[in-house]
């Protein structure tokens, strides 16, 4: 289904470098996004939300952050939208089951699995000669490489934004 997906966007930008400098527009009904970015990365975003929305039963946990998509996210904004959205979907979990995955092992499993289907898709890309969109592909295969690193490594980072002692501290992050 994800390969499938992506034929809407597979060729469409063939003839543009993928360091080409674009300015992205998103729109939504509630606000609108815009910067001044490579046209690899406005491509990724977009091979993203597609990808999330594919119907993939790989990547079906991505649905809920399609719905709240964040064009051009940050490593850290994705960090905490990933986690965010994995323990509401433990918590939605534990209504049917008693288990709930604290230590985000699960979440690690699901981006080494979107690391096969990432590898899948670059071939296809690959054999096609849709460069910038494997370009495209390797910034998302990126965040899914690193997710379960930050994971282990980057989550005490933001934890001062999620104890008392940032609000008693009145700190402004």
């Amino acid at each position: 289904p994800t390969a499938i997906g992506l034929n809407n966007i597979a060729g469409r930008f063939g003839n543009i470098l993928s360091h080409s400098e674009v300015e992205l527009v998103v729109i939504f009904d509630e606000r609108w996004v815009g910067k001044k970015t490579t046209s690899q990365e406005a491509i990724s975003s977009l091979m993203g939300l597609q990808i999330a929305t594919s119907g993939c039963p790989h990547t079906d946990y991505l649905k809920p952050m399609a719905r709240y998509h964040l064009p051009l996210a940050t490593a850290d904004e994705t960090l905490i939208r990933t986690t965010g959205s994995y323990f509401l979907r433990q918590y939605y979990e534990t209504k049917i089951s008693d288990s709930f995955d604290l230590e985000l092992s699960g979440l690690a499993d699901l981006y080494s699995e979107m690391q096969i289907v990432n590898a899948s898709i670059a071939k296809r890309l690959r054999a096609s000669g849709e460069f910038s969109e494997l370009n495209a592909l390797t910034i998302l295969d990126t965040f899914a490489q690193v997710i379960p690193i930050q994971i282990e490594d980057n989550l005490d980072d933001v934890r001062l934004l999620f104890t008392d002692s940032a609000s008693k501290h009145n700190k402004n992050y």
